[in-house]
């Protein structure tokens, strides 16, 4: 308890942590890198409200994602715009997202549309550049994306603050992911962050289809995630079907491995 009220005492002035990393306040107080860790997992119940800063502040985590894209960002401080004329992906940290009002695309699209994707290998291939120059035959259209979001999986608190501005900011979402229980259930959650629908790219049975032989064996516990996807879900065009494919095979397919062309 002595420790933690050292703590309280010094970050009572929030100007004293400008500057330093958790660990280096740690040592500063305690001579332990880790002793602050130990103190805010044991006693972070017993802060007070009226500490006038972030509390993530003292938090090791550093939520970060990346978005892609030709795309303007105006900030809630009315500071200049920054705009991604290259498209390029941008590494976002949770802070820098907070402080983005609105985001749009050059173009002025009114009816701008987002990709999100789950893992990192796709969403470099397909969130380059020159990707956006890409045309296909079939129904799927890199080229119809203002821009891409790499979830990382299951969303962390910047992705989800980031999919939260897009959606105010009007975008249209579409998701690709891993074709298994994990990858239909982080549409879902991001579904539920969006507040309104969420359209499958290339997440259906006729996929699975395609790349079944290069399909991987899943455990009866990954297979049992199937129960957590809802009615809602259900009913999105092309999941059902999936589904269907996932538990007559008992396999996934890793989106690694498809071809978004």
């Amino acid at each position: 308890m002595l420790d933690f009220l050292s703590l309280l005492e010094f970050i009572s002035e929030p100007s004293r942590i400008e500057k330093m990393t958790p660990r280096s306040i740690s040592i500063l107080l305690y001579r332990d890198s880790k002793r602050m860790e130990q103190i805010l997992s044991l006693c972070r119940h017993l802060m007070p409200n009226k500490i006038s800063f972030d509390m993530s502040t003292l938090n090791r985590n550093y939520p970060e994602t990346y978005l892609a894209g030709k795309v303007i960002f105006t900030y809630k401080d009315n500071h200049e715009p920054m705009i991604n004329h290259g498209g390029y992906a941008l590494g976002m940290y949770y802070k820098h997202i907070e402080a983005i009002k609105n985001i749009s695309p050059t173009t002025q699209n009114k009816n701008p549309k987002v990709l999100t994707i789950e893992n990192k290998e796709t969403f470099f291939a397909l969130a380059s550049p020159a990707a956006s120059h890409i045309k296909s035959d079939g129904k799927d259209k890199i080229s119809g994306f203002d821009c891409f979001l790499y979830t990382g999986g299951y969303p962390n608190r910047a992705t989800a603050a980031l999919i939260r501005v897009l959606s105010l900011s009007g975008f249209s979402f579409f998701h690709a992911g891993d074709l298994d229980p994990d990858g239909i259930i982080i549409l879902q959650k991001i579904q539920e962050i969006v507040g309104k629908p969420v359209t499958p790219f290339r997440m259906d049975g006729e996929t699975f289809e395609q790349y079944q032989i290069w399909a991987k064996p899943l455990l009866k516990t990954v297979l049992a995630q199937l129960k957590k996807i809802r009615d809602e879900t259900l009913s999105i065009p092309g999941i059902s079907g999936l589904i269907q494919k996932i538990e007559e095979t008992g396999t996934g397919v890793e989106q690694e491995i498809i071809d978004y062309r």
